[in-house]
């Protein structure tokens, strides 16, 4: 039942958006600290380049925790402050609301800032369909966009429908874990972690419909319930005894419970299967796509084309249910949603069909492989990196073999013997100079290495930075990386490898792209691209999560918990920290590991416990070039 409710959940997380703000006339800049702006403006340039570094672009208001005495609040894209900086946890915005949490309990706020519901909830859900999830005394029940109640907590667990019926149980379930972490388990926290101990929420038994009085319109009488349509919420999927139907919201049935199971509609076509056997049906029920196959995959959005099985066979059909690839490969997986590209799959072995379904590469790279913007196909074939032009034909080194990593865009890294060289597009190498260490390009400059030393190479294989280096990392923005030369480690300029730091620091590593640790005197601090102390130097160890916005910090046999500029704001106090998980950390204190909130205050409801909760207890990192 859990696995049911969490794809009708999963539906609306994805939603987090960007949402309409007051004039930024009318809105303070956000009092960020410094290492809080570099994180933000980063965010800010992923939003720009349309990724979050997992695919999608965050959304704004933006949560940050980068604030003095590390609380957190939220930051329009301009910079302005949405959220004031005043909680322990804020989540990204759904429907125009963000669940907040100050001492163990949810609240919500809207994107000007404003408190729709105080923090009161133990359990607490995202807005979905204008109502949330919420938890009184262990009953659940639904409050709007306002914060108003909308259906009283009465039930074991509720989901939105119409404005005015929700479906509900009666009962809930609770795992084994920790009194005081449960968690709906369907909602937000399946993507963003959770408390290892933590105790789930989900439905148990029979779903029915109930109008906003809490009268049950429909008693509980389904098995479980899905979404149904990508394009209206006015049917949902629901299962009887005698199989799964579209149910209206009076209780009676679009479709009538007949199929073994029922998929939701795309393009006005729904996966269906009766008799052991996948077909589609169109929004009357009537089998567009007679149902033959032993499975199918749902149409795309706009897709021509879906996998099909038969006989134990992966192949490609049609809108109209025909063959256009037949039922011959283990398996097929859509590639890229925008070039309708196909991964077929034969004896672990990889190909490629493109957007008409045509063979590009029969399977034979050993993973998954690449499809470049360029139209070029990278991957490994017998274990050897490979590239393909855009028909699946090899391109070969006129010398030597590719080497990895193999990139869409080159230069390209040969090995020539026992040495290195960088190739163009035509794997032809581009100078005569050979080199002993040859890294890929990064912001359109490449390590490489003569002999024990090390330099910056441009894209045209010249060299920017001369090979007089000990050690170089790339990676820092604004031109500039991570330089050892003899007992010297700082920041250089990768134009003209001239130093950008003063200082003769003892060691000095990344620790986020835009970041470095460096050691001074013993000391350790937390420097930004230009050379500039984010964090001075202090003693003792400190947590580079610098996100979380308060960090572990080390003084003496104790730690307590810097904000980002490395002002001690919890005293050092415990034995052992964690880190900051929801607006909650789990600190050592002897053999006991307690709660405490941002402001290092015990989080009512919640006991200390024998063991670390969290599992992944402070780590010791190892700051090298």
């Amino acid at each position: 039942m859990a696995a049911i409710v969490a794809a009708l959940a999963f539906t609306t997380m994805v939603n987090a958006q960007n949402v309409s703000q007051p004039n930024a006339g009318d809105r303070p800049p956000a009092p960020l600290l410094p290492a809080g702006k570099v994180i933000f403006d980063a965010a800010v340039a992923r939003a720009n380049q349309g990724t979050n570094g997992f695919g999608s672009p965050p959304s704004f208001p933006l949560p940050s925790c980068g604030f003095p005495h590390g609380l957190c609040g939220a930051v329009n894209r301009d910079g302005t402050l949405a959220v004031p900086p005043e909680y322990d946890w804020v989540d990204t915005f759904h429907e125009g609301r963000a669940l907040v949490r100050s001492n163990g309990r949810y609240g919500y706020v809207d994107t000007s800032g404003r408190v729709i519901a105080k923090p009161q909830y133990p359990i607490a859900d995202r807005f979905s369909r204008g109502f949330a999830q919420i938890d009184v005394g262990g009953r659940s029940g639904l409050i709007d966009l306002d914060g108003k109640t909308a259906l009283e907590p009465k039930f074991g667990y509720v989901v939105p429908f119409t404005e005015r019926v929700f479906f509900a149980t009666e009962r809930r379930t609770t795992s084994e874990g920790i009194a005081g972490t449960e968690q709906f388990i369907h909602g937000i926290f399946e993507l963003f972690g959770a408390i290892a101990d933590s105790r789930t929420i989900a439905a148990a038994g029979k779903w029915g419909l109930v109008d906003r009085s809490g009268a049950w319109l429909v008693p509980p009488s389904l098995d479980a319930i899905l979404p149904y349509d990508t394009d209206s919420s006015a049917l949902m999927l629901a299962r009887v005894e005698s199989g799964w139907g579209a149910i209206r919201p009076d209780g009676s049935w679009e479709l009538e419970p007949k199929f073994q199971h029922l998929g939701s509609f795309v393009d006005g076509m729904a996966s269906a299967k009766i008799d052991d056997r996948w077909g589609f049906i169109d929004r009357s029920g009537r089998f567009k796509i007679e149902p033959k196959f032993e499975s199918v995959h749902q149409f795309s959005r706009d897709a021509r084309f879906t996998p099909a099985r038969l006989k134990g066979r992966s192949g490609l059909i049609n809108r109209s249910g025909e063959w256009v690839v037949q039922p011959q490969y283990e398996n097929i997986f859509l590639k890229e949603t925008t070039k309708g590209s196909w991964d077929i799959q034969n004896e672990k072995k990889h190909g490629l069909l493109d957007e008409d379904a045509k063979v590009v590469v029969p399977p034979s790279f050993d993973l998954a492989f690449g499809r470049c913007a360029n139209g070029r196909i990278v991957g490994e074939i017998d274990k050897k990196p490979r590239i393909l032009d855009e028909d699946g034909r090899p391109i070969e080194p006129q010398e030597g073999e590719l080497s990895r990593p193999v990139t869409c865009d080159g230069p390209y890294i040969l090995k020539i013997g026992d040495k290195f060289a960088y190739a163009s597009a035509d794997l032809t190498p581009m100078t005569s100079q050979r080199f002993d260490r040859a890294g890929p390009f990064y912001n359109s400059l490449a390590v490489a290495g003569l002999g024990d030393k090390f330099g910056l190479l441009r894209a045209d294989a010249t060299w920017a930075v001369e090979p007089i280096f000990d050690a170089i990392s790339p990676g820092l923005p604004n031109g500039s990386v991570l330089a050892r030369a003899g007992d010297r480690n700082g920041i250089i300029d990768a134009s003209t490898g001239a130093w950008i730091t003063t200082q003769r620091f003892e060691r000095i590593c990344h620790i986020r792209p835009d970041m470095a640790m460096a050691f001074e005197d013993g000391r350790r601090g937390i420097l930004d691209a230009h050379g500039s102390w984010l964090i001075k130097p202090r003693d003792g160890r400190i947590g580079i999560r610098l996100q979380d916005g308060l960090v572990p910090a080390q003084s003496g046999e104790r730690w307590g918990f810097a904000d980002v500029e490395g002002t001690l704001a919890i005293e050092a106090r415990y034995d052992a920290p964690t880190f900051f998980d929801r607006g909650i950390n789990w600190a050592r204190t002897g053999e006991a590991w307690c709660p405490i909130d941002r402001r290092g205050q015990p989080i009512e409801g919640l006991q200390c416990q024998p063991s670390d909760p969290l599992k992944r207890q402070f780590g010791v990192f190892a700051c090298q070039l």
